[in-house]
């Protein structure tokens, strides 16, 4: 039983600790939780106080996490004495999660010996079924928003997609506003069934909670920005201005603006952007955080299309000064390398990018360019099928893969690729005009006669 001084000791260090936590000093403060913890864990597992309401128990293990000592943390919430409380409890199951992320990465460290190799191997997370099975054992409908969303991820993981797709679902309904649950949700849509995501979120002739929610509309035009037609929604401009009307001119709105006017090709002059070009959207951006990281990718693949050199030169720069351990500071540089035809400089620093995210689907697809300018379309084809692991859907990599096979002389192979890109966007033209070469090359006339037509009548 601890002495009345160290009660009152054990309460300051607790006060202490969550004082520095609020502060981001977290070397500091797991000293002040930990010495309070290993001291006596009974008597501290509670909140010292009511304007105190963090226990010492949940700031040693959230301090844990923040220095990455997941592990550590695992083991001394699945060894408390004390019932956990939901947080402390949702914090037990987190850090299994990025421990299994951090070996996951370790791993995959370890699986390329030699720098400049293309970084194929993937390791996996090896306590994800562990994860969904101890938040199962919680009961899943007792389980709240993060819970759900950490158990969905667990499940997207292991490649179960209807079941994430419905813990992404869950989540969302508990709380709206969680963008990265929407996001999540955007990501299994694709493996899953569509009507039924949509029926699920009320968004056929039966509304829900969330139907009118200005981070529904969000989610509704990234899914279209992703699967185009596939996906049965019009009336985007309407979504649009729910968007607007809530969120303003937000980062994360101005960047899905700058995304869908990419894809519309209406990237504008940088001496005078205009607001509805990606270049007008951007300025905005650098104004506001000349250091956002998020999206310059974009920007550098529209400035690689525009050759564009000088800006692509200054943008590079700016990123590898200030955030050079970013996979999207990879594609920057390796675009103003590409722009300036050094290819192999361009590959050594999308290798060095996808050694940091091995998933990065823009990394892959701008590899899967420098690699055919270097004539080397095999390895350019394995790349373009990393980014379809993961965005099967994804209309530059269907398309370019199918341009591959032309390369390769394999028709049928091209054919069928360019047809899937097809579907996603009917009313592409070079995609319509691509695909009546390659049946002309399988002699199929009146099909490539058709689709030419069809060119043509979209204004191609």
């Amino acid at each position: 039983m601890p002495s009345q001084r160290w009660v009152r000791i054990g309460a300051e260090l607790t006060t202490l600790g969550n004082k520095l936590n609020k502060r981001c000093l977290c070397e500091e403060a797991k000293w002040c939780f930990e010495t309070v913890v290993t001291s006596f864990p009974d008597e501290f597992s509670t909140p010292v106080s009511d304007s105190e309401p963090t226990s010492a128990l949940y700031g040693f293990a959230k301090s844990l996490i923040e220095c990455k000592e997941y592990r550590r943390c695992y083991h001394l919430l699945t060894n408390a004495k004390a019932e956990l409380d939901r947080p402390t409890l949702f914090l037990q199951w987190l850090s299994l999660y990025l421990a299994g992320e951090k070996q996951k990465f370790e791993k995959e460290s370890e699986l390329v010996a030699q720098p400049n190799m293309v970084p194929l191997e993937e390791a996996t997370n090896d306590e994800l079924g562990a994860v969904e099975q101890g938040l199962k054992a919680c009961g899943v409908p007792n389980l709240d928003e993060f819970e759900l969303y950490l158990m969905a991820k667990a499940l997207d993981g292991q490649g179960k997609t209807d079941e994430a797709a419905a813990m992404y679902i869950s989540a969302i309904t508990k709380a709206p506003l969680l963008w990265h649950a929407w996001m999540g949700l955007v990501a299994v849509t694709a493996y899953t069934n569509v009507s039924k995501v949509l029926a699920a979120l009320g968004l056929d002739d039966k509304p829900s909670l969330v139907t009118d929610h200005p981070l529904c509309s969000m989610f509704l035009v990234t899914a279209k920005a992703r699967l185009g037609a596939l996906l049965p929604v019009d009336g985007l401009d309407a979504h649009w201005e729910n968007i607007n009307e809530w969120l303003g001119e937000a980062n994360t709105v101005l960047l899905l603006k700058a995304k869908e006017l990419y894809l519309a090709r209406q990237y504008g002059d940088p001496r005078g952007g205009g607001a509805g070009t990606v270049h007008g959207v951007f300025e905005t951006l650098e104004e506001r955080d000349p250091y956002l990281v998020d999206g310059q990718a974009i920007r550098s693949n529209m400035l690689h299309i525009q050759g564009n050199l000088p800006e692509l030169t200054k943008l590079a720069h700016r990123l590898s000064v200030s955030s050079p351990m970013r996979v999207e500071t990879a594609c920057v540089v390796a675009n103003y390398h590409s722009n300036a035809h050094r290819h192999g400089t361009a590959v050594r620093s999308l290798i060095r990018g996808l050694h940091l995210n091995r998933r990065d689907e823009t990394a892959w697809t701008i590899l899967g360019h420098e690699l055919v300018s270097m004539k080397n379309v095999p390895l350019a084809i394995e790349c373009y099928r990393r980014v379809l692991r993961r965005a099967p859907h994804d209309r530059v990599a269907l398309k370019h893969i199918g341009q591959c096979y032309d390369l390769l002389q394999m028709n049928t192979h091209s054919t069928f690729f360019y047809d899937e890109a097809l579907k996603i966007g009917p009313d592409n033209v070079g995609v319509l005009r691509t695909l009546a070469d390659s049946h002309d090359r399988l002699g199929h006339v009146q099909v490539a006669a058709r689709f030419r037509k069809m060119a043509e009548d979209l204004g191609g």
